[in-house]
């Protein structure tokens, strides 16, 4: 699940006007309460299973999987935040997970505990409309997104497995190619510092057992009267 600070907010140059008076804060009364297990695998529910990527709004991707949670289903999206930074980290994008209930009219997605600042907006109530392969989502009579539907999305493959997705015979695994779920068969190449991305302050080592991130420091001698630091520029010297 993605974590982000507000930390550096002194880096933010603009923040989108998706803040919690915008999204996830509908008015609309939802016509989920009591719902029952024989509803949720009604065809209404189940024409919302699936992948969805999306067409305009914030909406990337977003997965209703047939994982029971709750008296609902699991349910995880990528968002652009609206936030954009002149500096890194930047929270302009968040990772979306938890539970989702459905009822005929409306959908609600709930995050398991507390979310970050910049993806609470996007948690709440929808009113949803299903036009062939095409999801639309509104709040207080706005359309918040439209999205269509697609066999796959994924922007890791440990999403792959909940999609129920079908399985060639042969040895291999699922990857995530451009934003969606690929099987190839073949055992999946080994490892290496081209493929590693280390933290900053730390650089890539490839040894016997594959890649390893140590300190960057470790690579760095310095003079008498000095300390070796590391940061996201990488090791060096100072008094």
């Amino acid at each position: 699940m993605l974590r982000s600070s507000f930390g550096g907010f002194a880096g933010l140059l603009v923040v989108s006007a998706l803040s919690a008076g915008c999204l996830g804060g509908g008015d609309m009364v939802s016509d989920e309460t009591g719902v029952a297990t024989d509803e949720l695998s009604s065809r209404a529910w189940e024409s919302l299973a699936g992948a969805w990527v999306a067409t305009t709004g914030p909406f990337q991707g977003l997965v209703i999987t047939r994982t029971p949670e709750g008296q609902g289903r699991h349910f995880f999206a990528d968002v652009d935040t609206g936030i954009r930074c002149v500096t890194t980290p930047c929270s302009s994008q968040a990772h979306l997970e938890g539970r989702v209930t459905a009822g005929s009219r409306n959908l609600t997605i709930r995050h398991p505990d507390r979310p970050s600042t910049e993806s609470a907006p996007f948690y709440g109530t929808y009113a949803y409309t299903l036009n062939g392969s095409t999801l639309t989502l509104v709040q207080n009579s706005r359309i918040v997104a439209r999205l269509r539907k697609v066999t796959s999305y994924c922007s890791d493959a440990d999403q792959c497995a909940e999609e129920g997705l079908v399985t060639p015979r042969c040895v291999g695994g699922f990857q995530c190619v451009a934003a969606a779920c690929r099987y190839r068969c073949g055992a999946p190449p080994p490892a290496t510092c081209a493929t590693t991305t280390c933290a900053p302050g730390t650089i890539c080592m490839d040894g016997a057992t594959g890649p390893t991130c140590i300190t960057a420091c470790a690579t760095v001698r310095c003079a008498a009267g000095t300390t070796c630091v590391a940061d996201s520029s990488g090791a060096h010297c100072v008094r």
